[in-house]
């Protein structure tokens, strides 16, 4: 995972992917018993409207899919972050339109700051539903005026 020193906190783009990495160990090792975990962006970034897809199996051949976004921080309490158009809509109506109750969001706080050759101390939040998270405001969205 890359957990020794060295994770600068300014490079975004190698945060992201550690953050993402993380995650990824993290539902693999979890993971239900015949269960596959996908990260979409392992060899190159998708743009997809999430970074890990866990598939699960049910029963009589039905699976459930989860759709995970990943967000990573440097800071410890850093609480805000960016969304893109298609993460929105994404997790507002799921998958093809099939309900958002399948959309999770995982916000990795890395926490350098103050850390010794930048290695991590992470934690992770996980928000299940982030579409029933809204409703229930227990998250909260934002805009910002970019002029």
């Amino acid at each position: 995972l890359g957990l020794g020193s060295g994770l600068d906190p300014r490079d975004k783009w190698k945060l992201g992917r550690w953050g993402e990495a993380l995650v990824y160990e993290v539902l693999l090792a979890r993971a239900a018993p015949g269960a596959k975990v996908r990260w979409m962006n392992a060899i190159e970034e998708t743009r997809a409207p999430y970074d890990l897809l866990v598939e699960t199996p049910e029963g009589n051949g039905r699976w459930r899919t989860t759709f995970i976004e990943v967000k990573t921080t440097a800071h410890p309490d850093k609480n805000v972050f960016e969304v893109s158009p298609a993460e929105y809509e994404f997790f507002q109506t799921g998958f093809q339109g099939g309900g958002s109750g399948n959309f999770h969001l995982y916000r990795v706080y890395a926490n350098l700051a103050g850390a010794a050759g930048g290695v991590p101390r992470p934690r992770i939040v996980v928000v299940t539903d982030v579409a029933r998270a809204l409703e229930l405001k227990a998250v909260k969205l934002c805009l910002a005026v970019m002029r």
